[in-house]
């Protein structure tokens, strides 16, 4: 009986971890469009040179939230 409850737990474990995987490549792929959108936007609308998006290239480093923080923090004093 132990052994089958701790089966249905690890099968309920897997299947979270694959869905939380799956909805965080999903926010992280949306997260990246909408920086991609920021500085294009800043491009044009604050005339910043980002030939490659070189000074807030983190973002696309590390994909992640932090990165995606710091990028935007970046982003945002360049067009103060």
């Amino acid at each position: 009986m132990v052994a089958l409850n701790m089966k249905g737990l690890l099968e309920n474990t897997a299947a979270e971890y694959t869905a939380l995987t799956e909805r965080l490549a999903g926010i992280t792929t949306t997260a990246s469009d909408v920086f991609t959108n920021a500085v294009l936007i800043a491009r044009v609308n604050y005339q910043i040179n980002l030939t490659g998006g070189e000074q807030i290239s983190g973002v696309y480093e590390t994909a992640d939230i932090a990165g995606f923080r710091s990028g935007f923090s970046r982003l945002y004093s360049m067009c103060r």
